[in-house]
């Protein structure tokens, strides 16, 4: 009986460090044509792929307040239950889409990089479009909202 004050606080602490974002060393975000990659520090980089209307690189700047409204937008993505290892995202693209599916529609993929953690969420935005517009909408919004011409 001793002992429970002790087990109730360990409990509590683990289950607040649960809540609590892990390290962040850089996010990662990948969009039909563009990757864009984003460091802790608000650096970014993006770099357009044969798929893009123009080629070329860059870079932007994110505000210390800036990067923390980008990834508290990130968040829920990457808690939910679609997030997965790398082992897992690659298993999971190669999955058929179960529902309608449009085939010109591109996709998102986000990938969070830090020493402790390597999450990755990605959807293919023609599965179900009609089913998950909001999420799409979401994703979208969030990659139009960063300082890259053309995202």
């Amino acid at each position: 009986m001793r002992n429970l004050p002790l087990l109730v606080a360990a409990l509590c602490t683990a289950a607040c460090a649960d809540r609590q974002a892990p390290v962040l060393e850089r996010v990662e975000i990948g969009v039909p044509g563009m990757k864009i990659a984003i460091d802790g520090r608000g650096q970014g980089r993006f770099e357009r792929n044969a798929l893009a209307r123009e080629s070329g690189e860059g870079s932007f700047r994110l505000s210390s307040g800036q990067y923390a409204r980008l990834v508290d937008r990130l968040e829920p993505f990457r808690r939910g239950q679609d997030a997965v290892s790398g082992q897992e995202m690659v298993a999971r693209l190669n999955a058929p889409c179960e529902g309608e599916y449009i085939t010109d529609r591109g996709a998102i993929y986000l990938h969070w990089v830090g020493p402790n953690l390597d999450r990755y969420y990605g959807i293919d935005l023609g599965c179900e479009p009609e089913r998950n517009a909001k999420r799409n909408a979401e994703l979208r919004a969030i990659v139009k909202s960063l300082p890259v011409p053309g995202a």
